[in-house]
């Protein structure tokens, strides 16, 4: 967003920005950062559980499980234009 502001492109006039976080600093940007919650702790514990049922299966596993967690979209400032 600094780089985009020394080139004077106007967030969001010009160019929406949107990031992918769990930090509670989106907000001190200027404009506020859209962003997409990831349940990151959620995300880990779920590859835990799945890697300690492969490494325990007793058979090969030749089917592969995948699951889709929720994520958030907190709309903030550089996502919308004036």
């Amino acid at each position: 967003m600094s780089a985009l502001a020394r080139r004077k492109v106007r967030i969001p006039d010009d160019i929406a920005i949107v990031g992918f976080t769990n930090s509670q600093l989106t907000d001190i940007f200027q404009p506020s950062l859209t962003s997409i919650r990831q349940p990151a702790f959620e995300m880990g514990q779920v590859a835990m559980e799945m890697l300690i049922q492969l490494i325990e299966s007793k058979h090969p596993v030749t089917k592969f499980e995948t699951r889709v967690l929720n994520t958030e979209l907190t709309v903030r400032a550089s996502s919308q234009k004036s």
